[in-house]
């Protein structure tokens, strides 16, 4: 993984979708080990507790940066395997955690949804994970267009409704924007103009959520163009998915493709 960008004055911490939220205390991409399959490695590490002046000089007083490590976060609703169900307000369904955690025997910090811009907030389901000290991870996607993004009576709605849920909030806005597939990456100046207007609005009303930039790994070179600024960002991560093919083509295998070499 990499450490935070330091884009202009500000830092913003990193955020590796959908599975963990890194702290800037991880080691830069040209640190990590090229491990490839068929290729035997054997490495040695050190676990040692941090000194106060080491977590100092690492903090970049990001929105909910732990300390050290990360947050171990998951997307579950469409697990099958996971029997019990919660229902918000809206009666949609979502899988109860603990079945989840159950199975792979580790407590996560985050739990993921998407939300498609316009529709309401599920507040059962944002206060449920509260509730039990879980971050909340919501992909707010505007995929009827950028158009639809304005400061009105929705937007606001859905900011008040954030403050009001109490939940620690990570809201990833219109992500894999650099996508020809998304319906809002066709012009970076309105999407940035979008991203900002969303920041803002959250900024000033709904004080726990984090903003969230997020691009897709490739294509690498229009990236840089959708940076809506430090000022409205909070995090800034990377959807990776390891695949056994790309797009399910089997002409594109990536089964020996190691994620690391995606952040190079």
């Amino acid at each position: 993984m990499t450490h935070p960008p330091r884009a202009a004055s500000s830092v913003a911490a990193l955020l590796c979708i959908v599975s963990a939220l890194i702290s800037p205390g991880v080691p830069a991409a040209s640190a990590i080990p090229d491990i490839r399959p068929g290729r035997p490695e054997a490495m040695l590490t050190i676990t040692r507790t941090l000194s106060p002046a080491e977590l100092k000089a690492r903090n970049t007083s990001a929105k909910y940066e732990p300390a050290t490590g990360c947050y171990l976060g998951a997307y579950i609703d469409f697990d099958g395997t996971l029997k019990k169900r919660i229902y918000d307000q809206n009666r949609t369904d979502h899988q109860d955690p603990a079945g989840f955690e159950a199975i792979v025997g580790k407590a996560h910090s985050m739990y993921f949804f998407y939300l498609g811009y316009g529709r309401p907030l599920p507040m059962d389901w944002v206060r449920w994970l509260g509730a039990r000290n879980k971050f909340v991870h919501i992909a707010l996607e505007p995929n009827d267009g950028l158009s639809r993004v304005k400061d009105d009576a929705y937007l606001r709605k859905l900011a008040d409704s954030m403050a009001l849920s109490h939940a620690r909030i990570f809201l990833r806005f219109a992500s894999e924007m650099n996508g020809p597939w998304t319906n809002y990456h066709r012009s970076p100046a309105a999407y940035r103009k979008a991203f900002r207007l969303v920041a803002r609005v959250m900024k000033s009303r709904a004080p726990n959520v984090a903003m969230v930039w997020c691009p897709y790994e490739s294509p690498v070179g229009s990236i840089p163009s959708y940076y809506p600024g430090d000022d409205a960002t909070d995090w800034v991560g990377v959807n990776i998915y390891n695949v056994t093919y790309h797009d399910n083509h089997l002409s594109q295998p990536s089964d020996e493709e190691h994620p690391c070499d995606l952040l190079r």
